[in-house]
């Protein structure tokens, strides 16, 4: 349930959280500096959304040089119940990019900060 990164020249693994909640769809920033991924109950599952009782998911961002996290509610599902899509980061923006499924699906940038 808890996210580590591994330094593939060194041979070394590093663990990034320690709360035990599941983790889902983890990616780097493009300078490698940070990594975005959901967390909550359902956070990796497909079936995963925010509005859903139980699944609790938001959005975290981890700087990988000190661990600092900041974390950020997500926007409503659109239709109460459609599975969380990837994960991206917006090209040349310090946002993340993910989206809702269903029938009545919906994307979202939202902003992450630079610290």
């Amino acid at each position: 349930m808890d996210l580590r990164v591994g330094d593939a020249e060194a041979g070394t693994v590093r663990r990034l959280t320690t709360d035990g909640v599941e983790k889902g769809r983890p990616c780097f920033d493009p300078s490698g500096t940070r990594v975005a991924f959901f967390v909550g109950v359902g956070a990796g599952r497909p079936w995963g959304a925010t509005t859903r009782p139980g699944r609790n998911v938001h959005l975290r961002v981890v700087w990988l040089e000190d661990g600092h996290a900041w974390d950020s509610p997500l926007a409503p599902a659109p239709d109460g119940g459609a599975p969380l899509g990837d994960l991206q980061w917006a090209s040349g923006r310090a946002a993340v990019v993910y989206g809702y499924g269903g029938v009545d699906g919906a994307m979202y940038l939202q902003a992450v900060p630079q610290r």
